[in-house]
């Protein structure tokens, strides 16, 4: 839900873009090229919510801004705006250890949060783990405690005669859920194990 309220923000401002960056016979032309705002693939380009509600295209940032704004949502709690962020700058620049550590600690904190989650199934709770765990291990194959959750994770797709996912999407992120409509339900963590919900 969180993706697709973010590309339709995107496309808005695209448009809103388009329209009002036209030039006019009575503005002057410039030799300035505005920054590609959209991939040639047709999709969104990668961008962020800004403080203020409005998005920020990290296209036109510089690798040294979009590395500090990406540290600023890690600050500020927005993991998942981080992980977009830094995902794109590894899509796109060679893998710095500064990058590498950003990316580790964005998605190993994406993992402590929706460890736990609350109104997901436990299947599509293991699917965005299986993702972010692999992701996990890609950059530090010597991580333990990634190791020991991609286990948990098989361990929960073969108990439950699935197949583990054929693609790793480091940006699959849990849907934002709605604390209203779980505060009264039972749910279920990883594992697929019934948890007390207390309420609070």
């Amino acid at each position: 839900m969180f993706r697709t309220l973010l590309i339709m923000l995107m496309v808005s401002l695209l448009l809103i873009v388009s329209c009002t960056g036209a030039k006019t016979e009575s503005e002057p032309a410039t030799d300035e090229t505005p920054a590609a705002a959209q991939p040639a693939n047709g999709a969104a380009g990668p961008g962020t919510v800004g403080e203020t509600g409005e998005i920020i295209s990290t296209t036109a940032l510089s690798g040294e801004e979009q590395s500090r704004r990406a540290q600023e949502l890690l600050r500020r709690g927005d993991v998942e705006g981080a992980l977009t962020i830094l995902e794109q700058m590894a899509a796109t620049e060679p893998m710095s250890d500064d990058l590498g550590r950003m990316l580790l600690e964005a998605h190993t904190r994406y993992v402590h949060t929706i460890a736990m989650s609350r109104g997901v199934t436990p299947e599509e709770l293991n699917r965005v783990l299986y993702s972010h765990y692999v992701r996990i291990l890609e950059l530090d194959p010597e991580n333990a405690e990634a190791q020991a959750g991609l286990n948990s994770v098989r361990v929960w797709f073969e108990g439950h005669g699935m197949t583990l996912p054929e693609t790793v999407d480091p940006l699959a992120f849990l849907p934002v859920e709605d604390e209203a409509e779980t505060s009264d339900e039972v749910i279920e963590d990883a594992s697929g194990e019934a948890v007390e919900d207390t309420g609070e």
